[in-house]
């Protein structure tokens, strides 16, 4: 019953987006058009804020499942987030515009890392397998390659959305593609010998006092 109040509202914040700039809409409004109360909608969301990040969690949750994430299909799954934005457009430009924007991007950049960091252990265990080692990375290190690479692909699909979406779907991947060939794979490779070479680095010999 929750799921379908919280669909109902979704509905209704859409319907009213295309009425009237996002800013002025009201939670009355919002419950009177979804035909719900404003405990209703209280019991489900703490704000339009909340609704708003609600919606797109869920719905790139839907395109970013555990078992889609890997290096050998990660082109098809930011293809097909790109086709979920184009199909949003509207929406997401109007959340972008108005004072939710700040809040929901972060929200956004959240959801993307959590899917970076399962990309990252994915392709750790890729380049394992193909190179026969067992990488004894410190979580330090994995945060700084998921916070990279989230970085890199948000803030480049954020401002492919931004910028009017210019670039077909395919273009697009294809140079995020060239510029990112690789380049995890090098870094965990450059990081295996850093830990090779320092297991074999004799201790350093204590400081006279």
């Amino acid at each position: 019953m929750a799921r379908y109040t919280q669909q109902l509202l979704s509905a209704a914040i859409k319907e009213l987006i295309n009425e009237k700039p996002l800013d002025e809409i009201t939670v009355q409004e919002l419950v009177d058009r979804a035909n719900v109360n404003r405990k209703t909608f209280y019991y489900n969301f703490h704000s339009i804020s909340d609704l708003l990040n609600w919606m797109y969690t869920e719905g790139f949750g839907a395109e970013v499942s555990a078992a889609q994430i890997a290096p050998d299909t990660w082109k098809q799954l930011f293809l097909d987030t790109m086709d979920y934005v184009r199909g949003e457009a509207v929406y997401l430009r109007a959340i972008y515009d108005s004072g939710y924007g700040p809040s929901f991007r972060l929200c956004m950049k959240r959801l993307f890392e959590r899917a970076m960091a399962r990309f990252v252990r994915s392709a750790v265990g890729v380049f394992e397998t193909r190179r026969q080692v067992s990488l004894s990375l410190t979580p330090q290190q994995l945060q700084y390659v998921v916070q990279y690479y989230t970085m890199a692909f948000f803030g480049m699909l954020e401002a492919w959305f931004l910028g009017g979406m210019p670039d077909s779907n395919e273009e697009f991947v294809y140079m995020l593609s060239k510029l990112s060939r690789n380049n995890m794979y090098q870094t965990f490779e450059s990081l295996e010998k850093d830990e090779k070479l320092s297991a074999h680095m004799p201790a350093r010999a204590p400081e006279n006092q």
